[in-house]
């Protein structure tokens, strides 16, 4: 056989006393021949030594550490390591059930001592398949192949450990990232909404002011200013209505913000009155301390009417909840240099600390009927105009938001 421009170690093998040997044994028909080896390995040892190595090519001699073929066979037996040995075992199978070729995956040691993975190829030579005297067997040297694949392993071990320990570390996490997941879903459903609303709540506006027209028209003001005055309000409330849902929409869908010149002071003036109308709020539950001297800032209107009107309201709802005769709410603004601060106190039931750390993650919520948006929408407004909002409370006594939007 030409063997010797094949680039892979190649040994031919002559199988023919193995045969009679093994025809000696007698075998039953249906003889577990695995177990049978496994049992009796000294019969494989035994047909080693009946094993002829009729030529080994160059590639084949470099792999074993040979420098000729009897040099090799006479070193065989030392050289088998247990995975050899259960080749070999296999190899007598094949021959036992009339196998023309096998594969299998071992550990061959060389005369240098060197431990070399395999994939071991035997194949009978389809001229020789009664005689057994030609058989080859090819090498396939995989130890750099073993080694990174148990570098991989390794890897692959130590990264999932870190995972595991990155998991762990992630899971209180993990509910945050939910509610983030759904509050950008429902920025999808705020515009589908918007849409939606717009329409009646422009037919309501409509509707309104054309009463009022007609109304003035017919010069029956002073007879119906009771309806006059609540057909206002619609037209008012509709407006403004409309005016936060597009606002709203925006908001979610990131948009700029509508920035220009406003007083801080007369904007929390109009959102408390609106909440009077709105509430029937005492106007001794309020106190107002305003700096006159503060400066117009750049911000949006409509979206700090939003963050002033969610504040309000839940210090309203902690008041009445509290019930106290002394029930007060102070709103108070200042500046320095850099910014501008308002400063909204309670005296209501207050939060525990616990509470506290989470009063601004979306939908979290202390009400039975809250959606848990709304403060988080206003530290959202607050830092799109780059300022800080930050809360304090004592439960029982109260609690106090400071609003910083910058000059």
């Amino acid at each position: 056989m030409q063997i010797k421009q094949i680039p892979l170690p190649i040994f031919v093998q002559d199988y023919s006393a193995v045969k009679p040997y093994l025809e000696t044994l007698h075998l039953p028909q249906h003889t577990d021949l695995e177990e049978y080896f496994f049992k009796y390995p000294e019969i494989s040892w035994e047909c080693l030594k009946h094993i002829k190595i009729i030529e080994m090519n160059e590639e084949a001699l470099k792999f074993s550490g040979a420098t000729n073929v009897n040099g090799f066979t006479a070193a065989l037996p030392q050289l088998f390591t247990n995975t050899l040995h259960k080749a070999l075992q296999k190899i007598l199978i094949a021959i036992l059930t009339h196998q023309a070729k096998i594969e299998v995956e071992a550990q061959a040691v060389t005369l240098n001592g060197k431990f070399r993975d395999i994939i071991l190829n035997w194949k009978l030579h389809p001229d020789y398949s009664e005689s057994l005297e030609v058989a080859t067997i090819s090498i396939f040297d995989i130890t750099e192949l073993k080694k990174l694949q148990d570098n991989l392993t390794q890897q692959t071990a130590i990264r999932t450990k870190e995972q595991h320990q990155t998991e762990k570390q992630r899971q209180p996490h993990q509910q945050q990232m939910n509610r983030i997941e759904h509050l950008n879903s429902m920025g999808e459903l705020t515009s589908s909404l918007a849409h939606q609303l717009n329409q009646p709540l422009a037919i309501i506006s409509s509707y309104a002011q054309e009463t009022c027209r007609r109304l003035n028209d017919n010069d029956i003001q002073h007879q119906h200013h009771e309806l006059i005055n609540a057909a206002q309000k619609i037209a008012l409330h509709a407006n403004r209505a409309g005016e936060i849902v597009n606002r709203l929409r925006e908001f979610f869908s990131m948009k700029p913000l509508q920035k220009q010149p406003e007083d801080v002071n007369q904007i929390i003036k109009g959102t408390i009155l609106f909440l009077k109308q709105e509430y029937n709020i005492s106007k001794k539950l309020i106190s107002l301390t305003l700096d006159s001297k503060i400066p117009q800032i750049l911000l949006d209107r409509t979206q700090i009417e939003q963050v002033l009107f969610n504040i309000l309201q839940n210090a309203f709802d902690a008041v009445e909840s509290k019930k106290a005769k002394d029930a007060k709410i102070t709103i108070s603004t200042a500046a320095n240099n850099n910014a501008l601060i308002v400063t909204i106190s309670d005296t209501g039931v207050g939060v525990s600390e616990q509470i506290l750390d989470n009063i601004f993650e979306p939908f979290f919520t202390t009400k039975s009927n809250g959606m848990g948006l709304g403060l988080a929408i206003c530290r959202s407004i607050i830092s799109a105009h780059d300022g800080q909002i930050i809360v304090s409370s004592i439960e029982g006594k109260g609690m106090q938001f400071k609003l910083t939007l910058p000059i």
